[in-house]
Order: C-alpha cells, then sequence, then structure tokens
C-alpha cells in the first residue's frame, strides 16, 4: 500500500492494485486479529466474553467480504491485462480512471452492504455456564456468566442465504470470469505473436514458427501461474462451504473442532493468495520493483 502511495494513483491500474493491496491487508489483519482472539481466549480461561464466538462470527463475515472484493477486484485487473492485449488502442477509453474508481467503490459497496445483515442478526448476550471454581484452596465458588452469541433459527437462516448468495455464485463466478480472461490474453497474445512473425516472414526467410517475444511470454506466464495459483488456493474453500452449507447444522456443531481445523487452512490458503498478488505486482511492474528496491536499501541502511 505504501509503495502505491509513492507510485501516485495516476491510472486505472494504479488505483485497481491500490484497492486489492487494501483489500489483502484486511484480511491479513482480520485474519490475525482471529487468531490473536483465540490465542486471548485459551490463556485466559475466566474471562466472561467468550472471544471464539465473537471471532467466529463477526470477524469472520468481515473477512468473507474483504476476500471476496479481493477475488473481484482481480477479476477486473485481469480483464484490464486481457483487453490491453486483444484491443490495446481501445483499452484506456474502457478503462479510464474515473470508471475504474467507481467499479471499485461498487465492489467494496456491495459486498460490504451484502454482509451487513449477517452482523445485524447475530446478537450477543450474557448466559448463564453454571458455577466456576475460582480459588480451589479457599473454595470460593462463584456463578459464571458468558456475554456470547445466540444463535437463533433465523441467524441460521440468513446465514445460510448470505453464504449461498454471496460466498457460491460471488466466489465462484469471480474465478471462472478470471480463468477465461487469463486463457483469453494467453491465446490472443499467442495468435498476435503468429501473424506478427508471419509478417516478418514474408520479407526475411526464416524456418522459425511463431514466437513469443520474452516480455509477452513473461506476461503470459506470469498471469497464467497467479491465475492458476489464485484458483489452487480457493479450491479449499469452495469445498468446504460445499460441506457446511449441505451439512445438517447439529452435525456441525457436533464436528466444530474439525470445521474449525478446516477453516483455519482455508485461512493460510487466502494468506498465500495475498502474497502471490505481491509477486505479481512485483514482477508486472517495473515501477513498484524499483520503489519496493528503494524502501528496502533505506530499511537497510537504516
Amino acid at each position: 500500500m505504501a509503495i502505491f502511495l509513492k507510485m501516485r494513483l495516476h491510472d486505472s491500474m494504479t488505483v485497481e492494485l491500490y484497492s486489492l493491496s487494501l483489500a489483502d491487508f484486511l484480511i491479513t489483519a482480520l485474519e490475525l486479529g482471529i487468531v490473536s482472539m483465540d490465542i486471548i481466549d485459551r490463556l485466559c480461561p475466566l474471562i466472561s466474553v467468550d472471544l471464539k464466538a465473537l471471532s467466529r462470527v463477526h470477524f469472520a463475515w468481515a473477512v468473507n467480504a474483504a476476500y471476496l472484493i479481493s477475488c473481484w477486484i482481480t477479476v477486473i485487473i485481469s480483464l484490464e491485462r486481457c483487453l490491453s492485449v486483444t484491443y490495446p488502442f481501445r483499452v484506456k477509453d474502457f478503462f479510464t480512471m474515473q470508471r475504474s474508481c467507481l467499479a471499485v467503490l461498487v465492489v467494496y459497496g456491495v459486498h460490504i452492504l451484502m454482509f451487513v445483515p449477517g452482523f445485524v442478526i447475530e446478537k450477543m448476550e450474557w448466559v448463564y455456564t453454571g458455577p466456576q471454581d475460582y480459588n480451589s484452596s479457599l473454595s470460593l465458588i462463584s456463578d459464571k456468566w458468558t456475554y456470547t452469541i445466540i444463535s437463533s433459527y433465523a441467524s441460521a437462516q440468513v446465514e445460510s442465504l448470505l453464504r449461498l448468495i454471496c460466498s457460491f455464485f460471488l466466489f465462484f463466478g469471480s474465478q471462472t470470469v478470471l480463468f477465461l480472461s487469463s486463457l483469453w490474453m494467453a491465446v490472443s497474445l499467442k495468435n498476435s505473436s503468429r501473424i506478427r512473425n508471419t509478417r516478418e516472414t514474408t520479407k526475411v526467410a526464416s524456418h522459425r514458427g511463431a514466437q513469443l517475444t520474452k516480455k509477452e511470454a513473461k506476461l503470459i506466464k506470469m498471469v497464467l501461474f497467479l491465475s492458476f495459483l489464485h484458483l489452487v488456493c480457493n479450491l479449499p474453500r469452495l469445498l468446504l462451504l460445499v460441506i457446511y452449507y449441505f451439512y445438517p447444522w447439529s452435525t456441525a456443531v457436533e464436528k466444530r473442532n474439525s470445521i474449525n481445523i478446516m477453516w483455519a487452512v482455508t485461512a493460510d490458503f487466502s494468506l498465500v493468495t495475498c502474497f502471490t498478488s505481491c509477486c505479481g505486482y512485483y514482477h508486472l511492474n517495473t515501477k513498484y520493483r524499483q520503489i519496493a528496491h528503494k524502501f528496502l536499501r533505506k530499511k537497510k541502511d537504516g
């Protein structure tokens, strides 16, 4: 984020990349918050607030929103890259800075508003959890009340609806568009290279077939690699959503530990996706790479 601010948001691509880095930062910060609350909950068993329930509901919805925002902004970036190859002279007419800002604001707004019911429907109340021995040597026993989330039929229905609409359709839709646009860009680059080489061979006899330039080959490899890695890292999340949605609610509660472990694994994959986005910035943007080197030199000198 600091590097993009240093570069200044002067065109559509820098706006999209900055908004993507912001979404990735939010994902990382929220995941760190979930882990921190779990650690505090284990280290402080006498605390009266159910931190696990708080993190699993409120923080989890925020992570889902930020993650889907990241997916769709990645789609916008991929589409702009694709159009820059297929329609190089018209891409700037399609993707102006104003339109990119509007698209980013719409993506953020839609996903935030879509997950608001998940926050509103959940209620936290003080629940009696039985007596607790605070000091066994003095036999001081006190009633324990825990401030936790109360599950209801309405909250379960809202959660199922949100997971179905947002997680399945929005998530699967973004991955499909991302894969198709990346494939389209690779095919277009290959075709343009073949046409260029055909024209060259009519002037100069050559036995070589159609070849990509080094820059084009690097662009294809990097974009396809990032798209493939993005898809692979998102498969565990998609599989878990299928399991979580079609499992009966009682079964999910009984197997809460296994569900939590599976969510932790998907969180790790999500962080890998965020990190690979940074690698994409580094390899595809020369100015980004130069400013990153300057930041690293300053840290070493300091």
